[in-house]
């Protein structure tokens, strides 16, 4: 196995490891900017994650409700909830992370396959900075891009480079540009101004060779934890696959091929041996078993060729009880799980109250 480098700073010892408005203005409309013009236009926009154990990178990607929202990596953030925003005018913000892949920390391993789940998403009160768009199809391997970030204490460090490959079936972006610690959650942007990638890892060993989360990966991360919404409309040419999450929330995957016998398929089992974050020292099983009356799981491969899990049964909900649906996607290759959504009385819930159900199955059992 190849070992990377995650790309976050500790306490100053690199581990190498709307409204949907306030968009930049004249960025990602197939107007190539010279590099001066697309740092003037981005620079405002990227912002130092500060966390319980170090700091990384991030930058804005929409505004709600007079919330701004910075997207960063999940080694960033790792399992904490609140981090704090330090803006380039020196200005911060405490944020909440409100979506991450809940039981993904394999990037510890160091696998390249397994970055490509490295994403998290926090928000703060406030309207700070403008929107970058993000792109939604794949660089072409030669375009040149710019990575932003904030390696090793230096605030806002701009390098050069091209894309250099694309891996993992396009969920991965291979540049040259040079890559730092503390660089990891900043932006990849191509010379238009569209964000390509989310800064993620590089390799010790092979100067040149760094990576990012591909933009198309990104969508679908926003999309699948009901935030693909912030990205409408921030500019005419880009057009998203999916905008049922308009309204945040989640919609469940139907059944494309016949459900495996429910107590042995080793997905089910997966899923009930394995731990949330909020929670990573009980199983699953227990928690549903504790939390989730009468449940009953089922195995499916759906459509879109992804592998899910259902537990269907009954909670108490405003000292009612009513029916709950909640579904896991499973990716089976890296070995990883996640909420993908929640219905109570076949009506779809927000990311908040998927949190705010698993927390309450936590509590339970704690």
């Amino acid at each position: 196995m190849r070992y990377l480098i995650v790309l976050f700073f500790i306490f100053g010892f690199p581990i190498i490891g709307s409204k949907n408005a306030l968009a930049s203005s004249k960025l990602c409309n197939d107007e190539t900017l010279s590099t001066k013009k697309l740092v003037n236009s981005v620079k405002q926009n990227v912002a130092i994650i500060q966390t319980s154990n170090g700091t990384g990178s991030g930058f804005v990607i929409g505004h709600n409700n007079n919330q701004t929202y910075i997207m960063t990596n999940k080694h960033v953030v790792d399992f904490d909830k609140k981090v704090y925003i330090i803006w380039p005018d020196g200005s911060r913000n405490q944020g909440a992370v409100v979506a991450s892949p809940r039981n993904s920390n394999s990037w510890k391993s160091g696998n390249a396959s397994d970055f490509v789940n490295d994403l998290a998403l926090v928000r703060i009160n406030g309207v700070k900075g403008n929107a970058l768009p993000i792109k939604n199809k794949n660089e072409i391997i030669g375009e040149n891009v710019i990575a932003i970030g904030n390696p090793s204490f230096y605030d806002f460090t701009v390098t050069r480079g091209i894309v250099s490959g694309i891996r993992e079936q396009g969920k991965l972006i291979q540049t040259d540009a040079a890559i730092n610690s503390g660089n990891s959650g900043g932006p990849l942007i191509n010379s238009s101004g569209c964000v390509v990638g989310v800064i993620s890892f590089i390799t010790p060993d092979n100067v040149g060779l760094n990576f990012a989360v591909s933009s198309k990966r990104l969508l679908r991360f926003l999309n699948n934890s009901g935030y693909g919404y912030l990205q409408n409309n921030l500019n005419d040419n880009l057009i998203y696959e999916d905008n049922n999450f308009k309204d945040n929330k989640n919609y469940l995957k139907n059944e494309f091929a016949t459900p495996n016998d429910y107590e042995t398929d080793s997905r089910i089992q997966y899923v009930k041996t394995g731990t949330m974050d909020f929670c990573d020292n009980v199983d699953v099983n227990t928690l549903v078993n504790s939390y989730i009356a009468n449940p009953n799981w089922y195995a499916f491969k759906a459509e879109d060729g992804e592998d899910y899990v259902n537990i269907e049964g009954q909670i108490y909900y405003f000292e009612e009880l009513v029916d709950i649906l909640l579904q896991y996607q499973i990716d089976v290759r890296n070995g990883v799980f996640e909420v993908y959504a929640f219905t109570i009385d076949n009506k779809p819930q927000t990311i908040e109250m998927i949190d705010s159900l698993i927390e309450s199955m936590c509590e339970v059992v704690s």
